[in-house]
């Protein structure tokens, strides 16, 4: 009866778990989440069941040794198959809920349930059997030994790199990152098949502590006697595999995937690199002599930055880890697009396509680690963690942080800033609400009340000590500053897209989703525009995302499917009560109407988007075709040029083609030079954007073109004909946003003719 009420307890624990799960967004659904809930619980659950089946009849005095033992692997056979049928009434909670909420890969789900609870829960009842027989008081032992798997897994967390970590009882743990793809990887497989292995040896174990022992025995002659079990002739050979096996995991858990140590990250990078204040790890062969001296300048020189902003003297010496691809980088630290600063390590994990965008935010991290509190070396509160950084690095679009922050008050899509503040607040909301909201708060105060005050804030959130108003207060203010900013139809607009996508929470199957949409990506990447467009459709009838929207759209463009295009994005932008959130897509449709001999709706559209001025990037896409649309022997040629899904070399030879019958047309001039720029040809870049002038083409354009020359110049060592540059390009561009990015490569340039005069 006691066995049997046990488990009906455990029963309704977690079926009262599954029900509660389905109230909560992502892990409402039989997938990794709500698997991983489970394991952790079933874990748990599983481990004190078992001991207390197996401990009442390994102590009963009245049976004989014979019959003791038999009695005890009776009740560990019964401990794993009550174990294992415990867990068929969440599953089938989780599997009927998605009569509910959707499930978009339901094998999976229960791929992940198997993988995880599953063989957590043989894991925890081998445990349980070998410290029932091995010490009086084996719950404290089973409950010790998952508090050290823990705290070891944490300890993985602070002194490595990687932010994922492998454990015998919850599986896996993918850290906390804004990557949303999620598949069962063979490391993960083989991580359990290990678990499984381990959960063998345990019971093997037990088995041998079970024969060769006395029960009233103290636990060190137990352990005495078990390790003369293991020496004997029987078992020895199978002990020694054991150990080999045991310790070879462990040399090579790095290879394995299990775990990342920094010696094993510098050991795949290969390259090292020394200045003054950093040592920098790089992909070997990734970059040449000339491409690591600049990236060594943009390190000092963001330091130089936040160093000065922060009036620190002498700032401690960082470690930089630059990886190949964002691939790369979540294999091996387990952060895929997410870049990361760890300030207790006084480390920068980022990938080479990111450096330049994101190493000043990183940076703020660590160099703020001395106003952090103790221990993790940063601030409780995650909205002053990233907000510190937002308002520091101040470079997030073509706007200001407080006029996209403005607007979002204005549409009612901001939150209580209040709730960012905390972690679960700031993570709940989609990333780039939380960033911009955090940032242009933090900005405030720190424009208006000074960096020492925000700084002291930052290590303790005590709001009425160092500002003598509490943190309700500060807000009102913000918002009251927020109000005062004049907003017109297009901020709302570019608010509308960037802020209208909803947070992981919120989505639909976002681990499937995602890492479908990785897959279409890829196929899109490598030319397969079939098997894109049939992956990004699937996506998008799963979840209506904007991201399987983007791909499949672009997949159906290169396959010259423009009726499709049209159609697709028609339906979409003519079902939603919000179409400003597609104008970004309004680019491809503006293609595929100019591919299908529709030139008017096309300039309609692309006169839309360069009006709004959304990104740098789709404001010149917008104003080049304008300007392609507007000369009529340009027009057909560089359609084929727009619309041309050939690999970049070949659609570089199409510009020295063009440039060849039109030499005196500056658009070609212009595109060409911009294609130079991005390949690193740099006195090509100079001299094909020197001699023209986009002005009386369109004036973000001519902005543009003396923000590239200045871009070229920098590079070939011009630096003070480069400053030049960066201050022409606002006499065609005086925004903000415009104004801080030229202001900033002043400040470089500026700082590298410093460097020159002072050398020896």
């Amino acid at each position: 009866m006691l066995r049997a009420r046990d488990a009906l307890l455990i029963c309704a624990a977690y079926a009262a778990l599954a029900l509660a799960c389905t109230r909560f967004p992502l892990v409402n659904a039989l997938g990794y989440e709500s698997s991983f809930v489970f394991a952790l619980a079933g874990s748990a659950a599983a481990g004190l069941l078992a001991i207390g089946r197996i401990r009442r009849v390994y102590t009963e005095h009245a049976l004989d040794p014979h019959q003791s033992a038999a009695g005890t692997y009776r009740a560990v056979g019964g401990a794993y198959a009550v174990n294992l049928l415990l867990l068929i009434p969440p599953l089938v909670i989780l599997l009927a809920n998605g009569l509910f909420v959707r499930n978009c890969s339901p094998l999976e789900g229960v791929g992940f349930f198997l993988l995880l609870p599953a063989v957590s829960v043989c894991f925890s009842t081998s445990l349980a059997f070998f410290c029932a027989v091995l010490v009086r008081h084996p719950r404290m032992l089973f409950l010790a030994a998952m508090l050290a798997s823990f705290c070891y897994a944490l300890g993985l967390g602070y002194c490595t790199p990687a932010i994922y970590s492998f454990n015998f009882f919850y599986g896996y743990f993918p850290g906390l990152t804004y990557d949303e793809g999620m598949h069962i990887t063979s490391v993960l497989l083989s991580f359990r098949l290990v678990t499984l292995a381990l959960a063998l040896s345990a019971l093997w174990l037990g088995v041998l502590l079970l024969r060769s022992t006395d029960r009233d025995q103290p636990a060190v002659r137990k352990l005495g006697s078990l390790l003369r079990a293991l020496i004997h002739p029987g078992q020895r050979g199978l002990a020694v595999i054991g150990l080999m096996l045991a310790s070879g995991l462990y040399l090579f858990r790095c290879e394995l995937g299990y775990e990342t140590t920094e010696s094993y990250i510098r050991e795949q990078l290969g390259g090292m690199v020394k200045t003054a204040h950093f040592v920098i790890y790089y992909p070997r062969r990734a970059y040449s002599p000339a491409e690591l001296t600049r990236i060594a300048d943009e390190h000092e020189f963001r330091l130089h930055q936040v160093a000065g902003l922060f009036a620190i003297q002498e700032p401690e010496p960082v470690e930089s880890y630059i990886y190949p691809s964002a691939e790369a980088k979540l294999r091996l630290i387990g952060a895929g697009n997410t870049n990361i600063a760890k300030p207790w390590s006084r480390q920068v994990h980022l990938t080479k396509q990111s450096l330049m965008s994101t190493l000043k935010h990183e940076l703020v991290h660590v160099l703020a680690a001395r106003f952090g509190r103790p221990v993790v070396r940063t601030s409780f509160s995650m909205g002053l963690t990233e907000g510190l950084a937002m308002a520091v690095d101040w470079d997030w679009g073509v706007r200001t942080l407080h006029q996209y922050s403005a607007a979002m008050r204005e549409l009612n899509l901001a939150p209580d800033i209040a709730t960012l503040m905390t972690p679960a607040g700031f993570m709940t909301h989609s990333s780039q609400v939380s960033y911009v909201l955090a940032g242009s708060f933090c900005r405030f105060l720190l424009d208006r009340y000074g960096i020492r005050k925000l700084l002291l804030v930052y290590g303790s959130e005590d709001y009425g000590r160092h500002y003598g108003r509490p943190l309700g207060v500060l807000i009102g203010e913000w918002n009251d500053f927020l109000d005062d900013i004049e907003l017109d139809e297009t901020d709302l607009a570019s608010a509308e897209v960037f802020f209208r996508q909803p947070s992981i929470f919120r989505k639909t199957c976002p681990r499937v989703v995602g890492e479908r949409n990785k897959a279409a990506a890829r196929a899109l990447g490598s030319g397969n525009y079939a098997a894109a467009e049939s992956l990004f459709a699937v996506s998008y009838g799963e979840g209506q995302s904007y991201e399987a929207l983007s791909g499949l759209l672009t997949a159906a463009l290169r396959a010259g499917e423009y009726d499709s295009v049209i159609a697709i994005l028609g339906r979409a932008v003519g079902s939603d009560p919000h179409p400003a959130r597609y104008l970004p897509l309004t680019l491809l449709s503006g293609d595929a109407h100019w591919a299908l001999g529709d030139t008017q709706r096309a300039l309609e559209l692309y006169h839309g988007l360069r009006s709004v001025d959304l990104t740098d990037a789709s404001t010149e896409a917008a104003g080049v075709r304008l300007l392609a649309l507007a000369d009529g022997e340009l027009r057909d040629a560089c359609r084929r040029y727009f619309l041309s899904a050939a690999p970049d070399s070949v659609r570089l030879r199409m510009l020295d083609s063009l440039l060849s019958a039109h030499p005196d047309r500056p658009l070609i001039q212009y595109l060409r030079g911009r294609a130079a720029l991005r390949v690193g040809a740099y006195r090509q870049t100079v001299a094909l954007l020197s001699p023209i002038t986009m002005e009386d083409g369109d004036p973000v354009l001519e902005s543009m073109r003396h923000v590239s020359l200045g871009l070229a110049e920098y590079e070939l060592g011009d630096y003070a004909g480069a400053r030049t540059r960066f201050w022409l390009s606002l006499n065609d561009d005086d925004s903000e946003a415009a104004e801080h990015g030229a202001y900033d490569w002043i400040e470089r340039c500026e700082w590298k003719i410093s460097a020159q005069e002072a050398a020896p």
